[in-house]
């Protein structure tokens, strides 16, 4: 089964694909005030990267801070 990971409570973002418990890809990157704009370009060439596309994911973890929850 993919899974697609996410963490977003860092100043770098990370991203990573994984097939079960092996890891298939990884991105990190500065993040800031442009995760909105750079999350899901950064996701899809991940799946590009490792020829999967989004019908592929059986699941997503995340973790990341949300404004609402301070």
């Amino acid at each position: 089964m993919i899974f697609l990971t996410i963490r977003t409570d860092k100043p770098e973002a990370e991203i990573g694909l994984f097939d079960g418990v092996i890891q298939l890809a990884y991105e990190s990157w500065p993040a800031h005030r442009e995760l909105s704009e750079t999350l899901h370009r950064k996701i899809d060439g991940l799946l590009t990267d490792t020829g999967k596309t989004m019908a592929d994911i059986a699941g997503i973890a995340a973790e990341g801070h949300h404004a609402c929850c301070q």
